[in-house]
């Protein structure tokens, strides 16, 4: 298990990078300062081209595939999961149902969480799986 490094007194710092892939920049903005709060260094991208081109150069533990604002596939997303098997990739997504992206979802993604109205809910939650990665890896 990899330990985490003590960063300015009390907040906890993965070692690697949580990426976003978000087309929206103002909630991708916000995501990325969420996560920091939260002590995960946080990297975003608005084209699934330069996340790709990042992945292959940088190692990082999650992508956060935000599944309202990135048209992807599930040939896309299987794609992505079979070049990087060590990346998490976890989708976010306002809808509760994804049925173009079934096979995706039940193969590829760790996890898909539901944006709910409530932001801390969602925080939460993020937060709960990223902890649970980060225990795995």
């Amino acid at each position: 298990m990899r330990k985490p490094t003590l960063i300015s007194g009390s907040v906890l710092k993965m070692k690697k990078k949580t990426l976003i892939l978000d087309a929206d920049e103002r909630q991708s903005r916000e995501l990325s300062a969420v996560l920091e709060d939260g002590g995960y260094h946080a990297t975003a991208f608005h084209a699934l081209p330069d996340l790709q081109e990042y992945i292959g150069d940088h190692d990082s533990l999650a992508v956060i595939l935000d599944l309202d604002t990135v048209l992807l596939n599930n040939r896309t997303i299987r794609a992505l999961a079979v070049e990087n098997p060590g990346l998490y990739l976890l989708g976010v997504s306002k809808e509760r149902f994804h049925p173009e992206l079934k096979d995706a979802i039940s193969h590829y993604l760790y996890v898909c969480i539901n944006k709910p109205s409530d932001p801390e809910e969602f925080r939460d939650e993020l937060f709960y799986w990223l902890k649970t990665i980060d225990e795995d890896a």
